[in-house]
């Protein structure tokens, strides 16, 4: 347990300092620090079952001052995620528990914990559970918009979640 802890916070950590790095100096220095545990997130379950998806940090949150949404998924056995594309937006994962096959612009490959996810913005992909066990990643979109398309699912009130539909 200690370490999927220790893992966790190194993950977020690289997450905040992606952020900073990334534009050089962040656009809005104005407003306050969020510090959200993932219970609070605004859960939402996919029409089959088999996703839940978080939105845990940014804009749809009402953070205000937060460019870019990181999101918790959880993705059940058979899951999957049809091929899209984000044009605007630059997709991170951080693939915490599971394993799963991720296709890029037509090339699958292997995804499994612990591994950090790229994907650049106008690059089509698609996701699968193929696994026995439960993924679950962070995901992050920068900037924020993408997520809102999980607001179109059933909102999953925080007292209808296991412990472990929410921890890695």
């Amino acid at each position: 347990m200690r370490r999927r802890s220790w893992v966790f916070g190194c993950l977020v950590g690289l997450v905040l300092g992606w952020m900073l790095g990334h534009s050089g100096r962040p656009q809005d220095t104005s407003g306050p620090a969020h510090l959200v545990p993932l219970s609070e997130a605004a859960f939402y379950e996919s029409p089959d079952g088999k996703t839940l998806m978080g939105l845990w940090l940014g804009p749809q949150q009402g953070h205000s001052n937060v460019r870019l949404h990181v999101g918790y998924g959880v993705f059940r056995p058979g899951a999957q995620v049809a091929e899209h594309v984000h044009t605007d937006s630059h997709e991170i994962l951080f693939v915490l528990r599971g394993r799963g096959r991720l296709t890029l612009n037509g090339t699958e490959r292997v995804v499994e914990a612990p591994m950090a996810i790229f994907i650049p913005a106008g690059t089509t992909h698609a996701f699968m559970n193929d696994g026995k066990e439960t993924l679950h990643a962070v995901q992050v979109y920068d900037p924020a918009g993408p997520e809102a398309r999980f607001t179109r699912w059933t909102r999953r009130p925080p007292e209808t979640l296991r412990g472990s539909d929410i921890r890695p």
